[in-house]
């Protein structure tokens, strides 16, 4: 194999010598060569070099030239605009990060997973390579999708030609980073496989291809988006991604060695400033519309409270994020410590306000942001919303006293399970994640009779509204899935009532606004997650915000299912 790979490889000459870099307005950036890109990574690259753990030849011919074609492609790009890396070379310094992080995790790992030693040591190579061109091509796509790069004159003169990113790398001259105001999301994500094959060395191509088609294949399937495809390669870049966007946000330990050793953790204040710059960037809060998740009124952006904070926590979580509170109230509190939210005249975080919108009107609990903490140019305001946000008299600008902020009550070491964070597009089978009433409503009545089912419901209710019922974590008792309201059964009745359950159960089910499955009360959904795997079951409420008379539920919980034959036969019903 050795030869026949030789007989890929050519000899690369050395580097030629860096030209002198003129002065140049803010800005405004020179082309350099692949060589003068990398030299500032000099240590990370020899850790990198370490962990690959490869002969001269193999370095010299498939990850040198990677290394060299990638800087040249993406030069000093940042790696957003405001979210993490988003400095001058963030997106070279967060790819090779990465990379290093993909490799320290493979070094550790038998592959391809329960094969027999001999095809493991044969194939080391080959699953080495493809995790680190793998990890260092997953964001690839964002010069071509995200970004425009404007090419410059000398004195930084803007010309009206911009680099064409599927021609190749450029080659001399200046230019400057412009981002794409209307982009369509998530469109660098389908660019790598377009991509790789212009910055994957010919040799490295061949030799996968060839000599290792699985490899190959979970490749592919990575840079394709192919979760299932991609298996343990995907599992190990997406990790690494992860931990070093967390790091970048946090301002943790370096992992970059390049980095300033002293550098302090970034205060949380700012992550959460970030967290929903990225959030609003990404088109994952909608705005100014019946339903949005915030109104914007030419000066500042009202958003709805409860909603946004769920989504932000989140956010930060799925990015691996560390100490980021479980309450709302104290998210708030750090947002307004730091002055980012603008009190009412009482000082409250919380403003009560009714927006209008044609002939839709609705009343909201409301955070409000000055648009110069979201937005650093004006040019990027959204559009106002073409109604009003009336806020509400002083006496209702508190937050009522009797009603604790989301999360209340709940353990702050609570394990939660990843909620699903897309923008909600209509839900089959009943649960809207973000309904238009979010106002806080006021505790039903206690019912006036000695139903146990109806006082079961009260209990249930009132827990939902003033967030002391958990939803959606591994020790939960409901769980939002697309076709309503799981109530974990028993265990739900027992913590209302653990001498009587069964009768309350019982009393509850007389109520009729549960949805039955052929003749039993009981519904079985199938657990999937990195650490768990079974079966959860119990009572389904469809449509619970409106059986329950709620305003708010999050999205449902992507650890749950229903098993494929259960799902055929309800959509069959429907």
């Amino acid at each position: 194999m050795l030869s026949r790979l030789s007989g890929l490889f050519r000899s690369h000459p050395p580097p030629a010598e860096q030209p002198a870099i003129p002065a140049l307005p803010a800005g405004i950036w020179p082309v350099l060569p692949a060589a003068q890109l990398l030299q500032p990574h000099a240590k990370l690259l020899t850790r990198i070099r370490a962990l690959a753990a490869v002969s001269d030849d193999y370095w010299h011919n498939l990850y040198q030239p990677l290394l060299d074609n990638f800087a040249a492609f993406v030069q000093q790009t940042p790696a957003s605009e405001a979210h993490h890396h988003c400095r001058q070379g963030g997106m070279l310094t967060h790819s090779l990060q990465v990379m290093k992080l993909a490799l320290e995790s493979r070094k550790g790992k038998m592959l391809p997973p329960g094969a027999a030693a001999e095809d493991v040591n044969q194939q080391q190579h080959a699953w080495t390579y493809a995790i680190a061109s793998a990890a260092l091509l997953h964001d690839v796509g964002k010069p071509c999708s995200d970004q425009k790069l404007r090419l410059c004159e000398a004195d930084g003169q803007a010309t009206p030609r911009y680099w064409q990113p599927l021609h190749g790398a450029l080659q001399s001259g200046y230019y400057r980073v412009e981002f794409v105001r209307e982009r369509q999301y998530r469109t660098h994500e389908l660019l790598p496989p377009l991509l790789a094959r212009q910055l994957t060395p010919a040799a490295a191509l061949s030799w996968l291809q060839q000599d290792f088609p699985g490899v190959f294949k979970a490749w592919l399937g990575y840079l394709s988006g192919q979760d299932e495809v991609a298996g343990i390669v995907g599992q190990i870049v997406t990790d690494a991604d992860r931990q070093s966007v967390a790091a970048d946000l946090s301002g943790g330990q370096p992992l970059h060695t390049q980095q300033i050793p002293a550098a302090k953790a970034k205060p949380l204040s700012q992550r959460l400033l970030t967290g929903l710059r990225f959030l609003l960037d990404e088109q994952q809060l909608p705005l100014n519309r019946k339903g949005a998740a915030g109104f914007f009124d030419g000066e500042a952006l009202w958003l709805v409270s409860k909603r946004v904070l769920d989504e932000l926590r989140n956010h930060l979580e799925k990015e691996g994020q560390t100490g980021i509170p479980t309450r709302n109230d104290r998210l708030m509190d750090e947002l307004q410590q730091h002055n980012i939210l603008t009190p009412t005249a009482a000082g409250q975080a919380i403003w009560n306000a009714e927006i209008r919108l044609g002939d839709w009107a609705q009343s909201l609990t409301l955070l409000q942001i000055p648009a110069m903490l979201l937005w650093a140019d004006a040019s990027h305001y959204p559009e106002r919303l073409a109604g009003s946000i009336t806020p509400a008299g002083q006496k209702t600008e508190e937050t009522p006293p009797n009603l604790p902020l989301s999360g209340e009550g709940q353990e702050e070491d609570a394990i939660a399970i990843p909620l699903d964070s897309s923008p909600d597009k209509g839900r089959p089978g009943g649960v809207s994640s973000y309904p238009e009433t979010v106002a806080p409503t006021p505790p039903s009545p206690t019912p006036d009779t000695d139903d146990a089912g109806q006082h079961f419901l009260h209990w249930l209710t009132t827990g939902l509204r003033t967030g002391k019922h958990k939803l959606n974590t591994a020790d939960a008792r409901l769980h939002v899935v697309r076709e309503g309201l799981l109530l974990v059964s028993p265990a739900i009745f027992k913590d209302y009532d653990l001498g009587n359950w069964e009768y309350v159960q019982k009393r509850f089910s007389k109520l009729g606004l549960h949805r039955k499955q052929g003749n039993t009360n009981i519904w079985r959904y199938q657990v999937s997650g990195q650490k768990k795997r079974g079966v959860v079951q119990g009572m389904l409420l469809p449509d619970p915000l409106n059986v329950l008379g709620l305003g708010y539920l999050p999205s449902p919980n992507k650890a749950l299912s229903l098993p494929e034959t259960e799902t055929s036969r309800n959509t069959g019903d429907s």
